[in-house]
């Protein structure tokens, strides 16, 4: 291969674009160095995650307890109120059936 010929003039600007491109490359390297320093600088400054909060599994059992006594006591509350209402259903018939042989020996006349 034979060189490609070179005007005259052509030297100065082949010498003032080598000086260019090595001025390029000397800036692209400090813009390299600043973007990695800054890089790091975010990577400092960012405050650390915080983990996720833990949910608490004791309140469970705490709310089963409290469903069965209030179950419990609603039963209760029930079951004595089914015995007051046979109590008062005996004494009625006893009052009735007093009243009916009082009200038949009034009749007779005793």
């Amino acid at each position: 291969m034979e060189p490609l010929p070179i005007q005259p003039g052509a030297r100065s600007d082949i010498g003032a674009a080598a000086k260019a491109a090595v001025e390029a490359a000397h800036n692209t390297e400090q813009l390299a160095l600043i973007q990695a320093a800054l890089k790091a600088q975010q990577l400092t400054q960012q405050p650390a995650p915080t983990p996720p909060p833990v949910q608490q599994v004791s309140g469970s059992a705490g709310k089963w307890i409290g469903i069965g006594v209030g179950a419990s006591v609603f039963l209760l509350t029930v079951a004595l109120s089914a015995v007051a209402v046979a109590i008062s259903a005996v004494s009625l018939t006893i009052c009735v059936l007093v009243l009916r042989s009082v009200w038949h020996d009034i009749r007779k006349g005793h």
